[in-house]
Formats: structure tokens, C-alpha cells, sequence
């Protein structure tokens, strides 16, 4: 490990524009390091103007490890494993152009806070239960810029057997940020993945995921599991999901103590999906189950292939209420190989057990939802007795969804028995 001299502050000039050293960059506490990308300053007076970013490349491990309270700006920094690790690392504040790791995690953090604005991330991690980006029990914010064209987020894959994750995120106790942008999530087991730390975790989570593309991730690209009484956001737009095997494309499942006062809210806005026909994937699938409440708006999606359901909204397991805000989407798909493992376009689902007192309200409007299965419909209606189906259109009833839908079709299962209702859109 190459520790660097107890100075406050390194200068990195561009020099050559890469460093090569063989062991990894070890930070002391409280040290900065300022690259030739960022302007370096000294009591207010501009030292270096700002230049091109040197890149910090390490054969022999990872390219930084943290300490405390540290500060990395104005360079790339590429690892042989890792790329930036670091645990009970106080707060690292963090502008680089690139953090890549070669054979490992581009950040494997834990314990602390982050403040990190990165234009790309890059990793490759095929170990088993590996990862590309794993931030746990971290608070803060991260930012993944791109640099404008589609791609420039950087590439995170790590392999599709169970346990891989693109990107983890479990924040426990803290408060976390993420902002993904224009990044390619491939070939890992979940792309994206929530998980807080257990049921008593009380940290939140705001996740973005904006132009970006997942492809052939077997489990599902963007999976969203909240546990326990935290209230989290979700912004997923203008992305593609290209699956040519197995795996959703966006997974919410919240799994709530009961009585759990918690509001989770997402906006799930103009993506494209194309998923298998050969399997049980569902393009988008959200289930509030136990307790809680969901609100989404689910709006101008384009779903041109799936295996099971192009979209499922269920109300389930105890006495938890979802509300969506449904509008011009399309949904439609070839038929599966072999015959009939494809059903609706749409489900929606109140109450999977009679005697539960789930709510689902939905306000459907303006879509197109079509199945290649003559034995399913565009929309399948489904409630069980003790649950509450609400509809928020003109006519609250099957021929009003049809009506409100383009003619789409409807099929009903279980006690069907809607009322009018107003749905809660999200924030």
C-alpha cells in the first residue's frame, strides 16, 4: 500500500495523464487530493486553473483506500480489483471523472457518508455474490453524471447467478440519495437493488435511474425491496430493459410490518421493455404486501414483449393499500413459445386471500393493453372479499375501464365488486 505523507492537501498535476503505481493509494485522516480537473485553490487565490483530468491507475488492488473525512477531485482513478473502498470513513466528499475497477467493486463502501458527483462508474466483478457498487450503511448522496451521450454513466456487470448485484444499496440507518444516469447495468443477477438492513432499519432511500439501459439481467434490472416503517422515492424514466432470457424489468415488492405508517412514492415514466416471452417476466411488477402504502404514477411506458404480465399492481397480504395513477401506456407482445404462458397486459390485484382488507385504487387512462393469449384480455381486474378494489374514472367498473382504455379488454376474477374511489399520485 502506498500511503501518502501526512500533508493536507496533494496537487495531481495532468503530467503525462496517467500514474501507474502497484499498490493502492492509502489516504490519511483528513486528506485531500486535488486533481488537474479541478481548479486548485489556496486561501481564496486560484493556484492552477483547471485542465484535463491524470487518471491514478493501480495494478496491484484497489486505486484509493479511504481513511477519514477524505476528499478525491479533478481525476479518474482505475483499480486492478476495486476501484474506492473504504469503511467508518467519516464523510468523503468526491468530484472525479471516472472510478473503475477491473476486477472488482468501483465503490465498496461502508459505514459513513458520501458526497460523491462521478461522470462514470465502471466495473466488472464475475466473483461470486459479487458486486459492482456496494454502499451499505451509508447516507449521503451520489451523483453518476454521464457525459451527455447514452452509455457515458460507465458499464457495471458482474454475472446473473443469484447473490450478483450491479448496484447495491442498503442504507440501515441513514439517509441516502442516488442519482444514476445513462449508465448500462448488464448481465448481474439484480441490477439495481434495495434492500435496507433489516426491519428496523430507519434510513431512507430517493433513487433516480434515468436514461439508462439494462440488459439480460436474470432476476430483475431495478429491484426495490423496503422493508420496515421508512418512507422512500423512486424516479425511474426514459430507460430500456432488454431481457432475451429471464427477469423483470422494475420489481417494487414492499414487505411492511403490520401496522407500518410508511409511504413509499415512484413515478415509473416513459421507459421501453422488452422482455422474454419464454418465461414468468413481468415487465414492471409492484406489490404493497402486509401494511404501508405505495402511490405511483406508472405513465407513457412502452411494453412490447413479456412472459407472464406486461404489468402487475397488487394489494396483498394483510391490510396494505396501493395507489396508481395509470395513463398512456402501451402494452402488447408475440406470442410465448410455447402457447399460453403469456396472460393480460395489465393485472391489477386486490387481496390475494379472502378476509384481507387490502386497498387497491387505480385511475386508468388513456392506455393500450392487448395480450397474444385469446384466453386473457388487456386487463385482468382481480379482488378478493375483504379487500377494496377503487376505481377513479367516469364509470367505476369493467366497461369503464374499457371505456377509458381504447377499447382495451377486461377480464374479471375472484368477487369483483369495484367502487369509486380517488387515488393518491405521488409527490
Amino acid at each position: 500500500t502506498c500511503a501518502l505523507p501526512i500533508y493536507d492537501l496533494i496537487y495531481v498535476a495532468n503530467g503525462t495523464g496517467t500514474y501507474t503505481q502497484p499498490a493502492p493509494l492509502a489516504l490519511q485522516n483528513a486528506q485531500a487530493v486535488v486533481g488537474a480537473g479541478t481548479a486548485l485553490v489556496v486561501n481564496g487565490a486560484t493556484v492552477a486553473p483547471a485542465g484535463t483530468a491524470p487518471t491514478l491507475q493501480v495494478t496491484g488492488g484497489a486505486a484509493v483506500t479511504l481513511s477519514t473525512n477524505n476528499t478525491l477531485t479533478g481525476l479518474s482513478v482505475q483499480g486492478s480489483t476495486d476501484g474506492i473502498t473504504g469503511t467508518n470513513f467519516g464523510t468523503f466528499n468526491g468530484t472525479l471523472t471516472q472510478v473503475k475497477a477491473t476486477n472488482g467493486l468501483a465503490l465498496s463502501l461502508k459505514s459513513g457518508t458520501v458526497n460523491l458527483s462521478v461522470t462514470r462508474l465502471d466495473a466488472t466483478n464475475a466473483a461470486t455474490n459479487g458486486r459492482g457498487v456496494n454502499l451499505e450503511q451509508v447516507g449521503g448522496t451520489l451523483t453518476v453524471t454521464g457525459s451527455g451521450s447514452a452509455g457515458s454513466g460507465g458499464v457495471i456487470q458482474t454475472a446473473a447467478n443469484a447473490g450478483n448485484i450491479g448496484i447495491h444499496l442498503q442504507p440501515d440507518t441513514a439517509n441516502l440519495t442516488v442519482n444514476l444516469n445513462r449508465m448500462v447495468v448488464q448481465q448481474n443477477h439484480n441490477g439495481v437493488q434495495f434492500t435496507p438492513f433489516s426491519t428496523a432499519s430507519t434510513g431512507t432511500l430517493n433513487l433516480s435511474v434515468q436514461d439508462s439501459s439494462f440488459l439480460n439481467n436474470a432476476a430483475s434490472s431495478v429491484y426495490l425491496n423496503p422493508t420496515g416503517n421508512t418512507s422512500n422515492t423512486y424516479l425511474i424514466r426514459n430507460n430500456s430493459f432488454t431481457h432475451a432470457t429471464t427477469g423483470n424489468g422494475v420489481t417494487y415488492e414492499a414487505l411492511r410490518p403490520s401496522g407500518s405508517p410508511s409511504v413509499d412514492q415512484g413515478k415509473i415514466q416513459n421507459n421501453t421493455l422488452s422482455l422474454s416471452t419464454g418465461g414468468n417476466a413481468n415487465p414492471i411488477d409492484l406489490a404493497q404486501r402486509v401494511a404501508g402504502s405505495g402511490r405511483f404514477e406508472v405513465s407513457g411506458n412502452t411494453i412490447t414483449s413479456y412472459g407472464l404480465y406486461g404489468m402487475q399492481f397488487r394489494a396483498m397480504d394483510g391490510a396494505a393499500r396501493m395507489d396508481v395513477i395509470l395513463t398512456n401506456n402501451a402494452v402488447s407482445s408475440p406470442a410465448s413459445n410455447p402457447a399460453g404462458l403469456n396472460l393480460d397486459g395489465i393485472a391489477l390485484t386486490s387481496g390475494i386471500t379472502s378476509g384481507q382488507t387490502n386497498t387497491l385504487c387505480v385511475k386508468p387512462t388513456g392506455n393500450i393493453s392487448a395480450s397474444p393469449n385469446a384466453a386473457a384480455a388487456g386487463f385482468l381486474l382481480r379482488q378478493l372479499s375483504g379487500s377494496a378494489f377503487q376505481i377513479d374514472t367516469a364509470a367505476p367498473s369493467s366497461a369503464g375501464v374499457t371505456a377509458a382504455n381504447n377499447g382495451s379488454t377486461v377480464r374479471l376474477s375472484g368477487t369483483f365488486a369495484p367502487v369509486a374511489g380517488t387515488c393518491q399520485a405521488p409527490n
